[in-house]
């Protein structure tokens, strides 16, 4: 029995960002309000800072220390042991400004104590992978004060299972749902690894706006870790029922009038019982939004650098005479379909100049 719990916290005691990382603390404030989120407890960030200062002191690799091993070991078997889903929690996650969507690891179907610590560890570990430190240097994050706390939650095994925008993040209108699903667990729906069915719902009053129910041809199940082909009856039949989709709305519209702004949620059904796996801020809206806008400006520039181009000298290469372009328009200028002399020179002259600067 552990008699002083130092390095671990019940999820619905999350209340500190820097202690139990934005996911617990978003969790915690989820359970605290009444959703049906499954239980379990937070390896709060003492840990990743004590597992740092003694690899640093003797030069080896980040490991659990033992003392903390055993409390996770411990309060891990007071669930029943079982198969749990282990997410990180960085202090920096699942905030207003920058939500990390998909950016640190998670890992489901753990079973067992060495899995379980081992995929702390691997957490841990996912707060200095490149990619990482490339979106902090992009949403001006200075890595010094990041920590890593990581979330340890009894794993639901989803029989449909999926994510829900409570605001359109294709930019298609703000007054607008996106549901999309897909058999067993939403991992296949989070990583792309399949073609998930996808509603368009109408915020206001639920009504479905659009269905397209896809041909899910795979399909991860609780307890195997692996891909595993969907039953031909099943691969074109749409995962929710409209009671479902009824369901998902309304737990939609409450999530959102909780935290006051637009979620991006992870949800998962079992045996007819919704549950919320996470939800987070979407920050990807008002991006697309501004890339769309920029992306439009850049069309139009470009379709008058050329039009100004072929009046001043018709015979010239374009790129002598079109002002420099901006890095903006560096950007995009791949996406642009000019098939034309000028505008092949004009992106030439982005990559000269820009993309290769």
């Amino acid at each position: 029995m552990i008699s002083t719990r130092c390095f671990t916290q019940d999820l619905v005691d999350c209340r500190d960002v820097m202690l139990a990382g934005g996911k617990g603390t978003s969790l915690g404030r989820l359970i605290r309000a009444g959703f049906p989120v499954p239980g379990g407890f937070v390896v709060n960030t003492r840990v990743w800072r004590l597992a740092r200062e003694e690899a640093a002191s003797v030069g080896k690799p980040v490991e659990i220390p033992p003392q903390v091993a055993r409390e996770i070991s411990y309060y891990y078997n007071t669930m029943a042991a079982g198969a749990v889903a282990v997410r990180s929690s960085a202090t920096a996650e699942d905030l207003a400004a920058a939500s990390m969507a998909g950016q640190c690891e998670t890992f489901l179907n753990v079973e067992g104590e060495a899995e379980l610590l081992e995929a702390v560890r691997r957490c841990w570990a996912s707060l200095e992978a490149p990619r990482i430190r490339a979106y902090f240097d992009q949403h001006g994050i200075n890595p010094a004060k990041v920590a890593m706390a990581v979330v340890v939650q009894r794993l639901v095994p989803a029989d449909v299972a999926g994510v829900l925008f409570t605001a359109d993040p294709n930019g298609a209108g703000s007054g607008k749902m996106l549901i999309e699903a897909n058999w067993g667990l939403g991992e296949t729906v989070v990583g792309g690894q399949a073609q998930p069915d996808v509603l368009t719902v109408d915020r206001e009053t639920g009504r479905v706006l659009s269905a397209k129910i896809a041909d899910k041809q795979v399909y991860l199940a609780a307890g195997t870790g692996k891909e595993q082909p969907v039953a031909e009856s099943l691969r074109n039949k749409s995962c929710l029922s409209s009671r479902d989709v009824h369901r998902l709305w309304e737990l939609g519209k409450r999530i959102m009038e909780h935290f006051a702004a637009p979620q991006d949620i992870e949800w998962a059904i079992h045996q007819g019982d919704l549950y919320l796996l996470q939800s987070r801020p979407i920050t990807t809206q008002q991006e697309a939004e501004a890339a769309e806008a920029a992306l439009c400006a850049t069309r139009r520039r470009l379709r008058e650098e050329m039009a100004a181009v072929r009046r001043a000298v018709p015979t010239m290469a374009g790129e002598d005479f079109c002002p420099a372009p901006s890095r903006i328009g560096c950007k995009t200028a791949n996406q642009l379909p000019l098939a034309t002399e000028e505008g092949s020179n004009w992106i030439g002259r982005c990559r000269r100049g820009y993309l290769e600067g």
